[in-house]
């Protein structure tokens, strides 16, 4: 998981733990149209894919707090968590579908078996 709490403060998480922090670039997000998963967008060029499975992907309008992370790491519905601020939410199992109607296109993937999920 990866939250950018502001311009200057990003932290990353790896299975519900902190990983890193970072204040040493700035960067602002803002008219966020699309985004890219499992793969690095450079120059118009996808490259660096993620060699792993993606059960969900889900972008809050708010930066999540540890106890949050916590919480999707042991399986916690990320439709439940701070529902108000989910903007985008693609369970990645069977087929992908928005839950909050954004369109989505989806290349490259292939369906997995989905982790337990509580809530």
């Amino acid at each position: 998981i990866a939250v950018f709490s502001s311009a200057t403060a990003h932290s990353v998480y790896i299975d519900g733990g902190s990983v890193g922090n970072s204040a040493a670039t700035s960067i602002t997000l803002s008219g966020l149209n699309h985004i890219h998963v499992g793969a690095r967008y450079s120059a118009g060029v996808r490259g660096a894919f993620f060699d792993g499975q993606i059960a969900e992907v889900a972008v809050w309008n708010a930066a999540l707090t540890a106890v949050d992370v916590s919480k999707l790491s042991r399986g916690f519905r990320p439709s439940l968590l701070r529902p108000q601020s989910l903007v985008f939410y693609a369970p990645l199992i069977r087929e992908a579908v928005d839950l909050k109607d954004a369109p989505i296109t989806i290349s490259g993937a292939t369906a997995a078996r989905h982790c337990r999920r509580v809530g």
